[in-house]
């Protein structure tokens, strides 16, 4: 996959998800993947935040085969429900400002923009974003 002018596996990124932490410690995370036809068509984490009652959505990704067939939008579905019978009170995640179509599934699947920063990610200055969701009210 190639993102950013930097090229990775995603392997690479899932594979750190599923051990546990330096201190042993071992943290619940849920993957969730997609197919269509019969491949591969996309996968999302839940993991708990270092704060109590609060998840994290992780490394959303579509394959490009499956890309505007509407996986996205049922994977990131597929998690909120998750996150609301898991008991978190609130669902948040981080994306770039570059990315303009996961910026609006998560807007669209009830997302609100809280924090918008500038940072350096791949050798480029990016506009790092953190979408929060209260489980509480579905606002």
């Amino acid at each position: 996959m190639k993102r950013q002018g930097c090229s990775f596996p995603i392997t690479c990124c899932t594979n750190r998800l599923a051990k546990p932490d330096s201190d042993g410690r071992l943290i619940r995370r849920r993957r969730r993947v997609a197919e269509l036809d019969g491949r591969m068509a996309g996968s999302i984490f839940l993991m708990r935040s270092q704060e109590a009652r609060i998840g994290k959505l992780r490394l959303l990704y579509v394959e490009p085969h499956a890309r505007g067939a509407g996986v996205g939008g049922q994977l990131v579905e597929a998690c909120v429900e998750r996150a609301r019978t898991a008991g978190y009170d609130q669902l948040e995640l981080w994306t770039d400002s570059q990315l303009a179509s996961a910026r609006r599934l998560y807007a669209r699947s009830g997302f609100t923009l809280r924090d918008t920063k500038t940072e350096r990610h791949f050798g480029q200055d990016i506009g790092s974003e953190t979408w929060v969701m209260d489980l509480r009210t579905g606002l």
